[in-house]
């Protein structure tokens, strides 16, 4: 089978699972497992495939037709124009994150002063810590810590991982477990001048509803944000006091739907210059804070 014939079948068999992208992901299925970039399906479209290569082509093929994620195939997500590595049992990021990370860089920036100390909960792949580091580490003459802290083994692994890869591993603190319980037990409250966090912050009513990809396949911790998906956020702000510097800024991606509810609980915890950040589409998608 030439190369070309088995990009068109692999397109084929994505389409009829309803893959919206399907000739895309096809390219970038076949192109994993070949060594090639896209330009390199096409010069060498007329080449016959080997065996082996078109038998794993097609196995990842009906594995990405059975709604199993992507990025989990091919073992890496783009963030930011980066690459970054993503394992199962680890949050994919997505696009709309990259909010979160822009609104923090141009919010310290605007401020003038070179941040500390970062604390990050829920790390998952890493890459919000990451993209911090690489932006600000410079600015702060080497000064910048970053604790990065998830609950998951796995995405610890991982995010260490891609701090290596992308140069800022010695800005880098991975902590296994709860980050505001470690905090404390530490006695590091206090020193921290930008917190930052995607929590989960799905409804659980709402997580059946989720593609097939999120819902089956990636972790529901990541995800379910309890009845009304403020779940998390309730527990973590009222402690945000104790752990962070006075004019800190607290930085968290939200549903569209919760920045009144989280600009409340920021409120009661003694938080000021309260402000929602909508994303590309329109849609409130950060909320940030600066803490009395």
């Amino acid at each position: 089978m030439s190369l070309a014939s088995l990009l068109t079948s692999v397109e084929s068999s994505l389409a009829e699972a309803g893959i919206p992208s399907a000739r895309a992901e096809a390219e970038i299925i076949t192109g994993h497992v070949l060594g090639l970039r896209r330009t390199g399906l096409y010069i060498y479209g007329g080449r016959d495939v080997s065996p082996p290569d078109r038998e794993r082509v097609l196995d990842l093929a009906r594995r990405r037709a059975a709604r199993y994620p992507l990025q989990y195939i091919t073992g890496e997500c783009e963030f930011m124009s980066l690459a970054f590595e993503v394992r199962e049992g680890v949050f994919i990021p997505r696009p709309e994150t990259e909010v979160l990370v822009e609104c923090v860089i141009d919010k310290v920036r605007a401020k003038g002063a070179a941040p500390r100390a970062v604390l990050e909960l829920g790390t998952g792949s890493g890459v919000i810590s990451v993209c911090l580091g690489r932006a600000l580490g410079a600015e702060s003459e080497g000064s910048l810590k970053i604790v990065a802290t998830d609950v998951s083994r796995v995405a610890v692994d991982t995010a260490r991982a891609n701090a290596l890869g992308h140069g800022v591993k010695n800005l880098m603190q991975f902590v296994l477990g709860d980050g505001i319980s470690f905090l404390r037990e530490s006695g590091g409250g206090g020193d921290f001048d930008i917190f930052v966090c995607n929590p989960p912050y799905v409804a659980a009513s709402q997580i059946e509803g989720l593609e097939p990809e999120v819902r089956d396949h990636e972790p529901r911790a990541a995800l379910d944000g309890g009845e009304d998906g403020l779940e998390f956020m309730r527990r973590i702000i009222p402690a945000l006091p104790s752990i962070l510097a006075r004019g800190a800024l607290a930085a968290f991606e939200i549903a569209p739907d919760q920045g009144e509810s989280v600009g409340r609980l920021l409120t009661g915890a003694g938080a000021g210059e309260v402000g929602v950040v909508k994303d590309l589409s329109g849609r409130d998608r950060v909320i940030t804070a600066r803490m009395a």
